[in-house]
Formats: structure tokens, C-alpha cells, sequence
């Protein structure tokens, strides 16, 4: 293992990773302990070496950028969506030609997909994590030697593990199913959202609520972000979102009867909570979020073809023992049973219903004819 920390040996190990076609990658970051997270180690191996690049002891890795936005570098993550997101927004690296291990699992049948799980079923090694470790904080220095060692087994065994992957996908005649899937994740970018005119709509629950219920908690969310962002710690820490959506649904109960009773901040501050709570009360009331009709509502018909296609999805994934996600995108099922195309070839357009290629040549005449 190699710790990688200055401008000199970042240029070296991007020079040593153009002899390699295949690397490894992994990322950590401070998400549980900072209000904007940033990538704190980024972990590369290759057949022979694993090496911990650490980008807070560094103005520039740019350099790495050139080896991840290479295609002809295959680059092996294990669950890749977060890692592709948190390199994109911290260095706008857009990374290609990326084989996701824990895809690959679900696709070979695998339910739980962890890497731990992963690396013990198909390569019969049991690799310890500490969960102490996992959750501490990354972007605290220095990293201990356990620390270190921890954020090195996350990829060194990625590379065996794809050679047993790939070939087994092979065998089964799903690889290319993978791999298809798996260029979809060069389109993943990180996206900036208004966090005070977007990110309140984002919790769950929030369409129950009403115009009102939907003001306060607007600005409930907005005091949580603003005192989140000033203690530089993760929103949930001040408070969770169930119990803004709660304080939003009931705000006189909460008020009046005194149950600020479940979290430090809101205790310590329930004179300046109810005169935000009185403040929404008082202002105009946002509008509801528009949400697109169905189809589905007012078709009844279009309703039991649905039903009848659920059925058939769940069948077809116990007999190839996947999951049902994997086997046809529900979106897909709800566009064919709107259309109810006869002739898939001529009749229904996949574009635009999330149905993948591979699905559309092993399954879409198959799923057409269960209506048909």
C-alpha cells in the first residue's frame, strides 16, 4: 500500500496507471460529519498495488482525472453511484468505462450485494470491517494505520473479483446485459439543486402535506439548514427530516403542548422555532408541487393489463432468480399497458419508458404478448 500525498507522487502514479487497462477505484468522504461532504481519500489498486491518494493534502489532482476519463481504462467500483457524483462535483471528472461489482452481483442473483458479502461468496474470502472506522471521520488528519488499511481492502480485491464476475456473466449470457447497463453511469453528474426553493420538496412525506403544513415546513427547513451550515455538521444532526415534516403537520401541538421534548437543538430553541412556525402561519402559502397525471387513474383497463404484466415480471424473475427491478423497468410495464402495442416492432416505442436495450431483445415481445 502506497500513501500518496504530494503534487510529485500524484504525477508518478498517473504515469504507472497508463500501463494498466483495468483499475480499481473507491472513494471516502466526510458525509457523516461535515454539511457539504467532499471526497476525502480516493483508493486505486491494479493487479499488484493498492494506492491511497489523499486529495486534502493537494490543490490538484487533475491528474487523475486523465486515467479516470480515459475509455480504455476499464475502472472497477463497487456500487458506483456516490463515487461518481462526489468526484464529479469535487474535481468535474467524468469517468468512463466503469464495471460496477455490485450490479454485477445483483445480475449473477446476489441479494445482498455489500462488498463484504460480494468478495466472501464469489472468492471465499472474509475480509473484517470495522464499523467504528467506516463512520469516523475521513477528513480528520492524521489517518491512523488501521484507517488506512481499512480504505485499502474496499479495492483490493476488485480486480480478482471481476475476472470470476465477468466470467460467470459470460456463462450465463448476461454480460452483456451488465455492460450495457453499466455505460448508463457514464451520464451520472453530480446536480447543484436551490437547496431553499428545492430541498424541503425532496423529503418524504411532503405530499400530504397542504399549502400551509408545506410553508412552515419550508421554513423549518431553512432555520435547519442555516444552523447546520454554520456548525459545519450534516443536517440530520440538528434535526431529521420526519421530525421537521411532523413539527410542519402539527405545529400547534408542538408549541402549545410543549413536546419540544426530542432533540437538544429544538428544546434549546423553541422560543425561535414558534415565532418561524407564527411567521409561515402569517405569509403567503407555497404552491403544492404539480405532479403528472396518470394514465393508470382513469383507465381501468390499462390497470389489470398492469397487473397482469407485475405478475408476469415477478414470474420471469423467480425463473432467472433476480429481482424483479432487474428484469423490466415498472415504467416500461405501465407504457405497454397504456399502449397495448400488438406488434412490439412496429407498434410501441421503448424511448423515454427506461426499457434498456438487452430487455427490449430478451423480454419486450414476450411481455407484449402476455397482453396481446
Amino acid at each position: 500500500m502506497e500513501y500518496v500525498s504530494s503534487p510529485v507522487q500524484m504525477e508518478l502514479l498517473a504515469v504507472a496507471l497508463r500501463n494498466h487497462n483495468v483499475i480499481g477505484i473507491d472513494t471516502e468522504s466526510n458525509n457523516l460529519h461535515a454539511y457539504q461532504d467532499r471526497v476525502c481519500l480516493i483508493q486505486i489498486s491494479t493487479p499488484s498495488d493498492v494506492f491511497i491518494v489523499d486529495p486534502l493534502a493537494m490543490e490538484n489532482v487533475g491528474a487523475l482525472g486523465n486515467i479516470l476519463e480515459d475509455p480504455n481504462i476499464i475502472k472497477i467500483i463497487h456500487g458506483c453511484d456516490y463515487d461518481l457524483r462526489s468526484l464529479n462535483r469535487d474535481y468535474g471528472f467524468d469517468i468512463y468505462n466503469v464495471f460496477d461489482t455490485e450490479l454485477a452481483a445483483r445480475f449473477l442473483g446476489i441479494q445482498s450485494s455489500n462488498l463484504g458479502n460480494v468478495i466472501e461468496h464469489f472468492l471465499g474470502v472474509k475480509i473484517k470491517k470495522s464499523r467504528s472506522i467506516q463512520k469516523s471521520d475521513w477528513g480528520y488528519r492524521p489517518l491512523s494505520e488501521r484507517a488506512l488499511e481499512y480504505a485499502a481492502s474496499d479495492v483490493l480485491y476488485l480486480h480478482e473479483l471481476y475476472e470470476v464476475m465477468r466470467n460467470k456473466l459470460i456463462d450465463i449470457g448476461r454480460y452483456e446485459w451488465v455492460l450495457e447497463e453499466c455505460r448508463l453511469f457514464e451520464k451520472i453528474k453530480h446536480i447543484d439543486i436551490d437547496i431553499v426553493e428545492e430541498g424541503y420538496l425532496k423529503l418524504k412525506g411532503v405530499g400530504k402535506l397542504d399549502r400551509k403544513s408545506l410553508t412552515i415546513l419550508k421554513e423549518l427547513f431553512i432555520l435547519r439548514e442555516e444552523e447546520a451550515k454554520w456548525k459545519n455538521v450534516p443536517s440530520h444532526r440538528v434535526v431529521n427530516n420526519d421530525t421537521l415534516v411532523r413539527m410542519a403537520q402539527n405545529p400547534d401541538l408542538y408549541v402549545e403542548q410543549d413536546l419540544f421534548t426530542e432533540n437538544q437543538w429544538i428544546n434549546r430553541n423553541r422560543d425561535w422555532i414558534s415565532v418561524v412556525i407564527d411567521e409561515a402561519k402569517a405569509s403567503p402559502f407555497v404552491e403544492k408541487p404539480v405532479k403528472l397525471k396518470s394514465r393508470m387513474k382513469s383507465d381501468e383497463k390499462a390497470r389489470k393489463r398492469l397487473k397482469v404484466l407485475r405478475d408476469w415480471r415477478i414470474s420471469k424473475a423467480d425463473d432467472l432468480g433476480l429481482q424483479p427491478g432487474i428484469i423490466f423497468p415498472m415504467q416500461g410495464l405501465e407504457a405497454i399497458a397504456t399502449s397495448q402495442p400488438g406488434n412490439p416492432d412496429q407498434d410501441f416505442d421503448a424511448q423515454g419508458t427506461g426499457i434498456r436495450e438487452w430487455q427490449q431483445e430478451q423480454f419486450l415481445e414476450e411481455v407484449c404478448s402476455v397482453i396481446y
